[in-house]
């Protein structure tokens, strides 16, 4: 069983939401180059074990950059992470 998880999840609408489940020593910073003057923010916010389950569903497959579906799946998070559609017109 994994004691200590982070969670970044991107809802529908490319909100992302964090998810800390475990104590204080899995610690998450945030920075954020777009504010210098409150830089570093660390979120202290824990939850439930349950929470992963209610975030990744029990028979959900969970990939890694080992699988073949890796180089689609971070252009997906690149885009997102940056603002913009994952889908861009060939050049």
């Amino acid at each position: 069983m994994i004691e200590h998880i982070v969670v970044v999840r991107f809802d529908e609408e490319g909100e992302m939401h964090y998810t800390v489940i475990g104590d204080e020593r899995v610690r998450l910073f945030i920075v954020d180059d777009r504010c210098p003057n409150d830089r570093v923010y660390e979120w202290l916010e824990r939850a439930p074990r349950s929470a992963f389950r209610e975030i990744v569903g029990e028979d959900e497959a969970i990939g890694s950059r080992d699988d073949a579906r890796h180089e689609a799946i971070a252009a997906k998070i690149r885009a997102a992470r940056d603002g913009r559609s994952h889908l861009e017109p060939a050049a």
